[in-house]
């Protein structure tokens, strides 16, 4: 974002590395473990989940934390963002909307399961999966829209092309 690069660790830090010269510009311990990319705001924040369960916007330039929000569990992907709400799922279950500006959690909906991947945004809403194979579809409002449950372990982030949703499948004989 803007010629930095911004690179999450298990070291609890967010490191922001400028692509130019590969100059570190700062790093900010977010007090858990990161296990995946952060996601960016045109409000100039950098959204971040953690495993000790918290959501976290930091200001681009510095590095300072502008707000932390405590959700249900630890976050093991990257947050989807549209518009002002960052959209995320956690190990308990729960897919938070929450607010980029201040952090306030909009809604939250728990779909029984660990979720790992990351929301796939469509035009209706988001598309998570959970681990227990369950795949649902939740609307900007927190309502669920559908739902499909899959004899499959589901892991990985779901992908959203035209009228198909692509799920990679784990521990099944099929692939996706």
């Amino acid at each position: 974002s803007n010629g930095t690069i911004f690179l999450s660790s298990m070291d609890h830090k967010v490191y922001a590395i400028e692509a130019a010269t590969g100059k570190q510009l700062w790093a900010t311990d977010c007090g858990g473990a990161i296990n995946s990319s952060p996601a960016f705001h045109d409000n100039g924040t950098v959204i971040i989940g953690t495993l000790a369960g918290e959501l976290l916007a930091l200001d681009e330039t510095t590095g300072s934390i502008a707000w932390r929000t405590t959700l249900a569990g630890g976050v093991w992907s990257q947050p989807v963002i549209k518009e002002n709400t960052a959209y995320v799922g956690d190990y308990s279950g729960t897919i938070s909307a929450v607010d980029t500006a201040t952090g306030e959690i909009s809604w939250q909906v728990d779909i029984g399961g660990i979720i790992t991947g990351s929301g796939a945004l469509t035009p209706d809403g988001l598309v998570f999966n959970d681990e227990d194979g369950k795949v649902v579809l939740v609307n900007f409002d927190g309502v669920s829209q559908w739902e499909d449950k899959l004899e499959a372990k589901l892991y990985g982030t779901p992908n959203y092309a035209g009228d198909v949703v692509v799920v990679p499948l784990s521990q099944s004989k099929d692939l996706l």
